[in-house]
């Protein structure tokens, strides 16, 4: 067989629907893939294909065909082949009949699912007979066209929310990823997961159509949406992506098509600002041509127990209809319990609750362990012993960061505030647990001042700087406010975290990230975020960077057993 890594497949009509689909094929199989219309005169070409009704009669006489061989791709009628072979030896007439007993079918308005199928088949047709290039004569090929049956899941935005939901929808539906972000789309149709969270074994197992083409969501039957809902400068709601999400499903919607939201957002926000959207660009009416549902996430990066498929699943709809399809739906890839919220604000409002009471719960850690530590006391031990007590809730003091604990309760202050009423207590929980980072710096830099320290030659490590433990993620990492305030300070500070890149990393620190090996010793070291990576070798680690074994320990979140923590060292913890 012709080695296929070794040759150009030049295509006629390239930016035809077929062509670009049987281009992607090609490519993924090892071809250089040419426009026919680039042909140099003196050039040999190894293999062609046309698509078309009838053979294309404008073939150059005088271009040097070897093998000479042509694939001619058709839906319905055969080639005109008169006087082709003055030029060509073989041809493989490739035709596409329906089953359905239509005379036609129409591939622009195939789902991404039946044009995959159909360039497969194209393909293998065009590698088989490659076994054999130089055998004479013309060959007929027939390729059923018939209709997926399965239901199309599509999930716009492949995030750490996103990503895991269609890939759980997988198991019974056809599924289109839909993402804005090209690179990501090119990662993910190679099996590769930006965010690190899946593998990928499991990104090839799923089959999913990834696209950054929003037509392709015209043939889903349900629409999931999990954008980012950040908050602005100011702390109130952004709704950017959200917008823009809808306004692009509204042009491309579909009728009998469910919108799922599942993005978090203030109570009414669904049916305030992305209902009217879908129905002013796609001129239909919610309820009566589409439907709109609300079902909050629930994913937690990096937790591989509390997985979407496993937790208890609150679903909502804009009427009765739509909540059973809703329900059904979730109901045919959730493990857990299914909740049906009596309206969707009440299911919108329960996201914005679960993440404000842990908020609250933590800032109350926080508060403490300011208070205990003006009291000489070890915040851990007094915790240690009130939770002897059985209805003690355990939470911990800590850093909130990310994008749910430290976003999700400035949605709720500000449709509080909208109703009139100023929520004080949570404002008061959100000014503590923001003020953290700066904290832990005021106290560092005490303990420098107490122990006599040269700030002109004081070197700094920090290990870990995500928003929290075991993931790559950087948004609203309050490790790296800290890093930030170090370097506000002019600090020497080298940072290591096996979980972020590098390149990512310098979007927002100017402070290089060094691998392991290469970590110089210094005179402290904060440990922001503990890693699991890390757990093994904290005593190595403070051996291995601490200069003679002395410095400052700042271990935030209290994690170090006695063994780690050298005995000259000074050590401290929230």
């Amino acid at each position: 067989m012709m080695n296929p890594f070794e040759n150009k497949m030049y295509i006629k009509n390239r930016n035809s629907f077929l062509g670009k689909q049987l281009e992607q094929f090609l490519q993924t199989n090892g071809f250089v893939v040419v426009d026919f219309s680039e042909v140099k005169q003196d050039e040999t070409i190894p293999w062609i294909v046309f698509q078309g009704d009838q053979y294309p009669p404008d073939i150059p006489m005088d271009l040097h065909m070897t093998p000479q061989t042509i694939f001619n791709i058709q839906r319905n009628n055969a080639p005109q082949l008169e006087h082709v072979d003055q030029v060509l030896k073989k041809i493989i007439n490739i035709q596409m009949k329906p089953t359905d007993g239509t005379s036609s079918f129409d591939v622009h308005t195939m789902n991404p699912f039946d044009s995959q199928r159909l360039s497969q088949s194209i393909g293998e047709i065009i590698t088989r007979h490659m076994d054999n290039p130089l055998a004479n004569g013309i060959y007929t090929e027939h390729i059923p066209l018939q209709k997926t049956q399965a239901q199309t899941v599509g999930v716009v935005g492949l995030g750490y929310v996103g990503l895991p939901i269609a890939v759980a929808f997988t198991k019974k539906y056809n599924v289109i990823g839909f993402d804005t972000n090209e690179q990501k789309i090119q990662s993910l149709t190679k099996h590769a997961d930006p965010t690190g969270e899946l593998s990928a074994e499991t990104l090839k197992d799923a089959s999913i159509h990834f696209t950054s083409t929003p037509a392709d969501l015209a043939h889903c039957d349900y629409i999931i949406v999990a954008v980012p809902t950040p908050i602005t400068q100011t702390n109130v709601p952004d709704l950017t992506s959200l917008v823009e999400a809808s306004t692009m499903i509204g042009k491309y919607l579909s009728s009998g098509t469910v919108i799922i939201y599942e993005s978090t957002v203030y109570p009414g926000a669904t049916e305030d600002v992305c209902i009217p959207i879908l129905e002013a660009y796609s001129f239909l009416t919610a309820g009566l041509d589409f439907y709109v549902g609300y079902s909050p996430e629930r994913m937690n990066p990096g937790d591989e127990e509390h997985t979407f498929e496993q937790n208890n699943k609150v679903v909502s709809g804009q009427n009765e209809k739509t909540l059973e399809k809703v329900t059904k739906l979730y109901e045919n890839v959730i493990k857990g319990d299914i909740h049906q919220a009596p309206s969707m604000a009440v299911a919108e409002a329960s996201k914005i609750v679960e993440n404000t009471q842990r908020d609250i719960n933590i800032a109350f850690m926080n508060e403490l362990s300011v208070i205990f530590n003006a009291l000489d006391l070890d915040t851990n031990e007094v915790l240690k012993a009130a939770g002897t007590k059985w209805n003690f809730l355990p939470f911990t003091p800590g850093l909130v960061g990310g994008h749910c604990i430290g976003v999700d309760p400035y949605y709720l202050m500000y449709k509080s505030q909208k109703g009139g009423y100023h929520p004080a207590f949570l404002a008061s929980a959100r000014e503590m647990n923001d003020s953290i980072p700066q904290y832990i710096v005021q106290q560092f830099l005490y303990l420098i001042a107490k122990h006599a320290y040269n700030l002109k030659d004081f070197h700094v490590t920090v290990l870990g700087v995500t928003f929290k433990e075991n993931i790559t993620d950087l948004r609203n990492s309050k490790a790296l406010e800290i890093v930030q305030q170090l370097e506000d300070l002019q600090m020497d500070v080298q940072l290591y975290d096996p979980h972020v890149d590098a390149k990512e990393l310098s979007k927002h620190t100017d402070y290089p990230l060094r691998p392991y090996d290469q970590l110089e010793k210094t005179d402290a070291i904060i440990i922001p975020v503990p890693h699991d990576v890390f757990s093994s070798t904290y005593e190595i680690i403070s051996n291995k960077l601490l200069k003679d074994n002395k410095g400052i320990i700042m271990d935030i979140k209290g994690v170090l057993s006695s063994e780690d923590i050298p005995d000259s060292a000074i050590y401290w913890n929230l």
